[in-house]
């Protein structure tokens, strides 16, 4: 069937744009339609027929082996309207993981990613993690701790995450070149998510920077696995009580995660690897944002004296301190499930894509 521009045989994807095919590469063995939405195509000049089954995004299978349950694992994706108007036009590609017990398709509603996908022009990829056999049917990274002995035991992963995200991303890059500009690819996550999204700062560098939300870092991870963390742009948002996450060095994350460090030795270990020399990369003062006097956030960013990264930007860094905010993806125009049950006073996904110099 072809549906504007779109040509979709079951079992595999082309895209068509233009008159040009994209033949998808092995790993991705095809996408189907989720049900729950998809509103770009009739934006972009489609007619109702040509958009009958365009939804909102696509639950894509990808074969890769890395996991202990199946070779095929899942992601969302999303592309913008204007990808449709010139799919040639290189965009940003931003991946977004979802935290401990939760799903791509959950992340990409509560924090509206196919939205500020819409609004800023980028080209979105929501990934799943594996999920514990005893867990259904929500999902986990393969973080780097060891206290998750289905995902890695002895300092030997038994899940390929870092395998898996890059192998993702590359395959991306291929079925929809030239449009993925590779100096603009980011990573986004949430708890577990900002534990993994981190892990693959330390051990890739492919992303052009990082939006950590509601997360610090693990014990060997900041000790030991990281050491050859190569600079780059990253901004933490985190409520002041979070339960979740270290309040202080050595506590355990969650209520058996392992030890961790607390937002303020893991924002300082940031600044130390963007540093051009020993202590130049320093958070400025702290600026208040919003007028609730329950919830303030205040801002310290940091972007004198610290090093150009491998893709041409600035390793600068910032960190939103939202006061009284608890374990969640903060946002001022949705009460989650999971959280405070109020409305807070910084929109994570807004002030990430801000830093990433996202504009409409």
């Amino acid at each position: 069937m072809t549906h504007f521009g779109f040509k979709i045989t079951i079992g595999s994807l082309i895209f068509a744009f233009s008159s040009v095919s994209y033949a998808v590469p092995q790993g991705i063995s095809g996408c189907i339609n989720d049900q729950t939405a998809w509103e770009s195509c009739t934006e972009a000049g489609g007619t109702n027929t040509q958009c009958a089954s365009l939804k909102k995004f696509w639950s894509c299978i990808y074969g890769h082996k890395s996991g202990f349950l199946t070779k095929k694992r899942k992601f969302h994706a999303y592309l913008p309207p204007a990808f449709f108007q010139n799919s040639k036009q290189k965009r940003p590609l931003v991946i977004a993981l979802h935290g401990h017990g939760d799903l791509s398709k959950w992340i990409m509603t509560y924090a509206k990613l196919s939205e500020a996908s819409k609004k800023y022009g980028f080209i979105l990829v929501a990934p799943d993690g594996l999920r514990k056999p005893w867990y259904k049917p929500a999902q986990h990274w393969n973080d780097g701790r060891d206290e998750f002995p289905n995902y890695r035991k002895n300092g030997k992963d038994k899940v390929d995450d870092v395998g898996f995200i890059q192998s993702l991303v590359a395959d991306v890059k291929k079925v929809l070149n030239p449009a993925v500009n590779t100096d603009k690819i980011y990573i986004i996550g949430i708890s577990n998510g900002g534990l993994m999204s981190q892990r693959m700062l330390c051990e890739t560098d492919i992303f052009a920077g990082a939006g950590i939300v509601s997360a610090t870092m693990h014990k060997k991870q900041r000790d030991e696995q990281c050491n050859n963390a190569k600079p780059t742009p990253i901004v933490f948002l985190h409520g002041s009580k979070d339960e979740v996450m270290p309040q202080k060095n050595g506590d355990t994350i969650g209520s058996s995660g392992g030890p961790g460090y607390a937002i303020a030795d893991t924002v300082k270990f940031w600044l130390e690897k963007n540093s051009v020399s020993k202590g130049s990369c320093q958070l400025g003062g702290k600026t208040t944002v919003g007028i609730n006097t329950k919830e303030n956030v205040e801002l310290q960013i940091a972007t004198t004296g610290c090093q150009q990264n491998s893709h041409g930007t600035t390793a600068k860094v910032a960190y939103y301190e939202v006061l009284n905010g608890e374990h969640e993806w903060f946002s001022n125009k949705t009460k989650l499930p999971a959280s405070d049950n109020k409305e807070d006073e910084v929109d994570a996904t807004t002030e990430i894509m801000t830093f990433f110099g996202f504009s409409e």
